[in-house]
C-alpha cells in the first residue's frame, strides 16, 4: 500500500481523492456497531467496508493469546498514532543517514516535510479507529433483566464474570475513562 501511494505521488496524483473515499468507507463501516436490525446483505456490506478501518478486533488477537486483555488492546489502539510517529521518525532518520552517509548527498531540506506529511496522513487513517475505541469506554447499557447497574459492551477477565460495570472504581471501565477522554481530545 505504501509503495502504491508513493507511486501515485510520483505521478502527481492528488491523494485527497483517496482520503475522501477512505474516510467515507470508514464512517459507513461504523454502522455495524449500531444496535439496528440491518438487512443481512446490508450488514455484510458494512462488515466488508470495515476493511477500511484499521480495527484490531477484526483479527481477534485474543484468540492467539488468551492472556491479552481488553486493557492491552485499548492502549495498543489509543497509542497507535504515537507508534506510527516513532516509525516515521525512525524512517526519516534512516533516510537522512543513508543519503548523507552512503550517497554523500547534501541535506534535503524538504525531506522532513514529506515524512511529516506521511505522519499526518496516517493520523487521518487512524483517527476513526482511535475514536471508536475511546468512545467504547462510555457505551454503558443495562442488562436484561435490569440489576441496577450499567455495563460496558466489552468484556474482560479483570471484571466480575467478564462484565465490566460502569462507574465502579474496582472495574476496568473506571480506569480507562481518563485515557479515553485524553484520546478524544487529542486525536479526535
Amino acid at each position: 500500500m505504501i509503495a502504491f501511494v508513493h507511486w501515485l505521488d510520483t505521478k502527481k496524483f492528488n491523494l485527497a481523492f483517496i482520503n475522501i473515499g477512505w474516510d467515507y468507507f470508514q464512517v459507513v463501516a461504523m454502522f455495524t456497531d449500531a444496535d439496528v436490525a440491518w438487512p443481512p446483505i446490508l450488514y455484510e456490506f458494512y462488515v466488508f467496508l470495515s476493511f477500511f478501518s484499521f480495527d484490531i478486533d477484526i483479527v481477534t488477537p485474543e484468540c492467539l493469546m488468551p492472556e491479552l486483555g481488553y486493557e492491552t488492546k485499548f492502549y495498543g489502539i489509543i497509542l497507535s498514532p504515537l507508534y506510527v510517529g516513532l516509525i516515521v521518525l525512525l524512517a526519516f532518520l534512516l533516510y537522512t543517514c543513508y543519503n548523507q552517509g552512503f550517497l554523500k548527498q547534501k541535506r534535503n531540506k524538504t525531506a522532513w516535510a514529506k515524512f511529516f506529511s506521511a505522519y499526518w496522513m496516517s493520523i487521518y487513517f487512524l483517527y476513526i479507529t482511535v475514536t471508536r475505541k475511546a468512545l467504547e469506554i462510555f457505551n454503558c447499557n443495562p442488562t436484561k433483566p435490569f440489576d441496577g447497574y450499567l455495563y460496558t459492551e466489552f468484556v474482560d477477565y479483570q471484571c466480575d464474570s467478564g462484565l465490566c460495570r460502569c462507574g465502579d472504581p474496582d472495574h476496568l471501565q473506571y480506569r480507562l475513562v481518563a485515557p479515553a477522554v485524553l484520546a478524544l481530545l487529542i486525536i479526535t
